[in-house]
């Protein structure tokens, strides 16, 4: 039977926000390179991406700290270690959608338009989800662990319950 421990969520965790941030990076690494006729424009006010992907691209990032530091508040009032963590992981799902989503619409925008400046938008929403990478010590920070349950957590092989 393969119960879930402390390091095999670690590692899916990683696993997970390796996904969100691995496949977006390839595509725009291969739309850049396909692209030939590439420019940076920032006078091509008609285009319509040129003001919804910079306004999404602030505000996805921004509503996605605000969900993931709700759902951290109401981590404290979960008792079972396990059950924190299916929490955590669904907080941290919403948070990598709301960077990867605008970071996504900028390539599209790009690969439509050719203007570098939307590519220039996904690098560094990809970048920054790339900093939003989660380790044993964010996660043991975000879940916010009584003396008991970080001694749980801390068993890095014992199965949850």
């Amino acid at each position: 039977m393969n119960q879930l421990t402390p390091k095999k969520f670690i590692a899916a965790q990683g696993l997970l926000h390796l996904g969100f941030t691995f496949m977006p990076a390839m595509l725009v690494a291969v739309s850049y390179l396909q692209n030939q006729d590439s420019s940076f424009n920032l006078s091509d006010t008609s285009n319509p991406f040129f003001y919804v992907v910079p306004i999404l691209a602030i505000l996805g990032p921004l509503l996605g700290s605000y969900l993931y530091a709700k759902k951290k508040k109401e981590l404290t009032k979960i008792d079972s270690l396990k059950t924190k963590l299916g929490a955590l992981q669904a907080a941290m799902i919403i948070n990598y959608a709301t960077i990867e989503g605008p970071a996504l619409l900028g390539l599209v925008a790009f690969m439509q338009s050719g203007n570098l400046f939307f590519l220039a938008i996904a690098v560094v929403l990809l970048a920054y989800l790339f900093l939003q990478r989660p380790t044993k010590a964010k996660i043991e920070r975000d879940l916010q662990l009584d003396f008991e349950l970080k001694n749980q957590f801390n068993q890095q092989d014992t199965p949850l319950t």
